[in-house]
């Protein structure tokens, strides 16, 4: 919600009456006919279904007030919901349509009501109960409002005989005006920003030059920016992606380019029959209109590759894709899992992006391409795990099988792939349960088991099965070693600073690094030398030549120290490589970025010209060492630390 701390004493103001309504339900239950009737008051009754999201402008007048509302109006075809999620925002009304000849779980009523919970927060819903020309609306609207307290109002409405429409005009005219939007007084500096972001003609533009805009009408302190640039989000002017940990703020959007072309590629007849993959070919036919011209669909993918909606081919990077979304629903033969490590995820609510984007973070681990909609298989150190998400049972399930030894580390690297996806989403409600090994059938809370450990019991009797459990050894048996180890840990706090090889920390002892330097084979003597250089500052270095045990591959000590590294230098040296050319180092960099880790382009002295930056690179400073001022070193040591010294 905007404030006060806004504007300025003596600055020029204006009120502005405008929001944003953002209409959801399955399919089929008329909101697009509902938008209609409102914007326009036409009815169809043969409307064609919403293949993305269709976006109306609606001015609304009563009382001598006029508001001008954006209206969203989602496709509710299952296939479109797990990127609905990114455009699903607080501060707004939702109309959730329901279909009056249907029970709630006919129209999944209480999953949308938890989605909106999830995305929106408290964002209030006027649910609309439409087809009542056909049967009235029939369901337990106390219960639901006491269960969702931001339920505002029912309404019913028959799109075909126009019964209900004024109603519910005003209905969301009153609850408009409750939001904090309406006649809100803004600084007139900011309206004219707004006003010539909507006259821009090109799709997209950079956070720089929307930060360019904003300091030509004296908008110059970086908070005051990203305020202006929330409230436009919120309003619908555009689509940024302020805030999002996977996103970073990267772009701002033309709403309809990108929704439009996203749906274009998902709703592809061909990518259903090729099952989810998408070449370069497939898609120059799917984007074949002029607004898409050939370097902006390669634009389109990496925003969907930061959706987590696709993944490259190994191999084929920017050449084939995989969408886990448009894969079969068919499980394929997976093998026998007795014996296996298990751990669930249990949810109020089963947004169905979320498997489908875990399946994209771990596609570099997927065994012999087990893959289907719902779930994966993959494999690590000689062990093999299967992932399944069930949506109506709301639970996802993990197995691993394989040597025991090693099952703890390869649960923990996938529970850190859940989590990071788990606090995307706001208000997201889930439980880790563990099912006892052998009583499968018998399941326990992990943040019970937690509890009773701190509380010094050893041994806990469940009379479900008539049986008294172990609860150390159940933990033993679920977290990684530096986990449930408390000694070790402890010994990790008082040996991390312990100098051994070339004086670095070893990588197995040290619990988290100030920088990874990634650079090329190529550059590797000039790397060292900043390297030292860095160290005789006290900072500490990931680096495969001290850090990386022999014989161990790179791969798995960056998954490990994922999380322990708070900066990443990306060295740009000979023949004008950068390490993000290579396939495997570009998806760890993208995993960085999406962790919020600081990425700092470095070039280095024998570059002629700089490569192209990947899409989440290419809003940062580089640091140049063909360059004497600043001084690079200083400038990099700055970057790492946050402290300016020069």
């Amino acid at each position: 919600m905007l404030n006060n701390n806004i504007m300025n004493e003596d600055e020029q103001k204006m009120a502005i009456s405008e929001a944003k309504i953002l209409i959801v339900g399955q399919g089929s239950v008329g909101k697009t006919s509902i938008v209609k009737r409102l914007v326009s008051e036409l009815f169809d009754a043969y409307e064609n279904k919403t293949e993305g999201i269709n976006i109306n402008q609606w001015i609304i007048n009563k009382d001598n007030e006029q508001i001008r509302l954006n209206i969203w109006d989602f496709g509710g075809q299952e296939i479109m919901h797990a990127t609905h999620q990114f455009f699903l925002t607080k501060g707004t009304l939702y109309l959730l349509v329901i279909d009056s000849r249907l029970d709630e779980f006919g129209n999944r009523l209480e999953y949308w009501l938890k989605i909106i919970q999830s995305y929106g927060e408290n964002s209030p819903i006027i649910v609309v109960g439409n087809k009542i020309d056909q049967q009235r609306l029939d369901i337990d609207k106390r219960g639901l409002r006491n269960k969702y307290p931001s339920i505002c109002s029912f309404v019913e409405t028959s799109c075909l005989s126009n019964e209900g429409i004024t109603v519910l005009k005003n209905t969301i005219f009153d609850e408009i005006k409750k939001l904090g939007y309406i006649n809100k007084v803004l600084p007139l500096s900011w309206l004219k920003v707004k006003e010539q972001i909507e006259n821009i003609s090109s799709n997209y533009i950079s956070y720089q030059e929307f930060v360019k805009i904003c300091e030509k009408e004296n908008i110059t302190e970086p908070k005051k920016q990203k305020k202006l640039l929330d409230y436009l989000n919120n309003l619908g002017t555009i689509i940024s992606f302020q805030g999002d940990p996977r996103l970073g703020i990267t772009n701002i959007l033309n709403p309809e380019w990108i929704t439009t072309a996203v749906y274009k590629i998902l709703n592809s007849n061909q990518l259903f029959v090729n099952k989810g993959v998408l070449d370069i070919s497939t898609l120059e036919s799917i984007l074949n209109n002029a607004q898409y011209p050939i370097e902006k669909r390669f634009f389109l993918i990496d925003i969907m590759r930061k959706f987590e909606l696709c993944f490259d081919f190994e191999g084929y990077r920017d050449k084939k894709f995989l969408i886990p979304d448009l894969l079969p629903k068919e499980e394929p033969y997976t093998g026998e899992w007795n014996d296996s490590l298990s751990f669930e995820y249990h949810y109020d609510v089963l947004p169905s992006s979320i498997i489908s984007r875990f399946i994209v973070r771990m596609n570099l681990y997927i065994h012999q391409n087990t893959y289907w909609r719902n779930g994966v298989v993959l494999a690590y150190e000689g062990n093999k795990s299967l992932v399944r998400s069930d949506s109506e049972e709301n639970i996802i399930t993990i197995q691993i099988i394989g040597e025991k030894k090693k099952r703890r580390s390869f649960l923990a690297i996938i529970r850190s792939h859940f989590t990071i996806i788990h606090n995307t989403i706001p208000k997201i409600s889930v439980k880790e349960i563990i099912p006892l090994s052998n009583h499968p059938e018998v399941k326990i809370a992990y943040s019970n088991l937690l509890k009773l450990e701190m509380k010094g019991i050893n041994e806990y009797y469940l009379p479900e099965c008539d049986t008294k459990i172990n609860i150390k050894y159940i933990l033993e048996g679920i977290e990684d070693d530096s986990k449930q180890n408390r000694g070790l840990i402890q010994h990790i706090e008082k040996e991390k600073n312990t100098k051994v090889r070339n004086g670095q920390a070893n990588a197995e002892i040290q619990d988290s690094f100030d920088v990874f330097l990634c650079h090329n084979s190529a550059d590797k003597a000039e790397v060292l030398s900043i390297a030292n250089k860095l160290k005789e500052n006290k900072i500490s270095v990931w680096i495969d030549e001290w850090s990386l045990k022999p014989g161990e591959p790179w791969q798995n000590q960056i998954e490990k120290q994922l999380h322990n590294i708070k900066t990443v230098a990306v060295f740009v040296g000979q023949n004008n490589t950068a390490p993000w050319q290579n396939t495997e180092i570009r998806e760890y960099l993208r995993k960085f970025a999406m962790n919020r880790t600081p990425i700092i382009p470095v070039i280095l002295p024998s570059v002629a010209k700089i490569p192209r930056l990947p899409i989440f690179l290419e809003d940062i400073s580089l640091i140049d060492y063909r360059k004497n001022n600043p001084d690079p070193f200083e400038t990099l040591i700055w970057a790492i630390t946050g402290k300016k010294n020069f």
